[in-house]
């Protein structure tokens, strides 16, 4: 007996006088009497004929791969999915009567993703933590030694496979906390108390200076979580309360100017990486931990004084786990809790998505950062990717 894949929300005859009403029904075995409801039905929509039923067959390695098969009547339509735009067009079909190949013109259909986050196979060339984090140079996903253990680049043009390359420089750089601007990475080091600022590419390493940081105490031998912002470098101090305590140099010479701000340490996240700050343009943003930690989200233009722009950032009781601190995608995007991912413009108005999680219970997220079409995300010996459109 041969019956179409799909039918209308008629009873299993054909006719609405008998027996319930079926939809998204498959023959899935030659005994005459046998039909198997087929879960999993996550989009319909208007066609010309009856069916509307799209299946998603998934890679889960590679998002990619993923192939959304349409079912009408006897057809089945194959397509493309682009995880840039989610955007799914039909390219091939195959007639289950006669095997023919009905294709014509491309059809693009809403795509809807079928995953949030996905291992990604093999690992990292080095464990991955607070000082080996993932990152970006030169356009690849880059993972840097601390110059301590070693002073090794390791840089991925493709998302899975790593190549390595060695620098030259002193073994006390400390790349982990830097600032990406496009070009190079700038980084400080505290070594007794002297602020030191190094510039990282990959092939040669500049130290542009030092200069006396005595008036705080910025660590012996630690790296500063540093930022770029505008023709200035600022560092933010670790140890100090109850007020976050920054520093401030020109790229060129360098020349500390120390002080203390009005934001309080209490209400921003401290991340393995450092505080919870991230530049979105001309404004400067501090996060909370978020849940019973607290709430609270600041603004900046300076790095001195700081504005309270929402004292609840309404993401109820999810806690931040790792905070991209440059707005790679102009907004700002962090991974909570349960693998979700939030984001926002302005601090204040948060978008938050609702992921099975993947990455919770495998290993604990050090770092975010985008690279091509995915978000990245590690954490020991292992990482996973989301599509970007996947963001909120």
């Amino acid at each position: 007996m041969k019956t179409p894949l799909l039918v209308p929300n008629d009873s299993r005859d054909e006719s609405r006088d008998k027996d319930s009403w079926g939809t998204n029904i498959l023959l899935e075995s030659e005994a005459p009497t046998a039909a198997v409801k087929r879960p999993g039905l996550t989009l319909t929509y208007d066609g010309t004929t009856p069916g509307q039923g799209v299946f998603i067959w998934p890679n889960t390695t590679d998002p990619s791969g993923s192939t959304v098969v349409t079912a009408e009547d006897d057809i089945l339509w194959f397509s493309s999915f682009d995880p840039e735009t989610g955007t799914v067009t039909i390219e091939s079909g195959w007639d289950f009567g006669d095997g023919s190949d009905p294709s014509g013109v491309p059809v693009t259909i809403p795509g809807v993703p079928t995953v949030g986050w996905s291992l990604v196979a093999g690992s990292p060339p080095l464990p991955v933590d607070e000082t080996l984090p993932l990152m970006l140079l030169n356009g690849n996903l880059a993972q840097l030694d601390t110059g301590i253990y070693g002073q090794n680049i390791y840089q991925s043009s493709n998302g899975t496979s790593w190549s390595g390359s060695s620098w030259p420089g002193p073994a006390y750089e400390l790349p982990a906390l830097g600032w990406y601007d496009g070009t190079y990475i700038w980084s400080v080091t505290s070594i007794d108390n002297e602020g030191w600022l190094f510039r990282l590419d990959p092939t040669a390493q500049s130290v542009i200076g030092s200069d006396s940081l005595a008036s705080f105490y910025w660590g012996a031998y630690d790296g500063v979580q540093t930022f770029i912002f505008g023709s200035s470098v600022c560092i933010a101090n670790p140890n100090e309360t109850p007020n976050v305590v920054f520093a401030a140099s020109s790229t060129g010479t360098v020349a500390w100017t120390e002080f203390t701000s009005n934001l309080p340490k209490a209400d921003v996240a401290a991340l393995p990486q450092g505080y919870a700050i991230v530049i979105l343009g001309s404004t400067i943003y501090a996060l909370p931990r978020g849940g019973a930690f607290g709430k609270k989200v600041y603004s900046s233009t300076d790095f001195a004084t700081w504005t309270l722009v929402t004292s609840d950032w309404g993401l109820g009781s999810s806690q931040l786990v790792a905070v991209a601190r440059q707005a790679y995608t102009g907004k700002i995007v962090v991974l909570l809790d349960n693998d979700n991912v939030a984001s926002t413009t302005d601090g204040i108005t948060w978008a938050k998505s609702d992921f099975i999680p993947v990455i919770t219970g495998t290993f604990v997220p050090y770092s975010l950062c985008k690279f091509g079409s995915y978000w990245y995300t590690a954490g020991g010996s292992y990482w996973a990717r989301l599509p970007t459109f996947r963001v909120p």
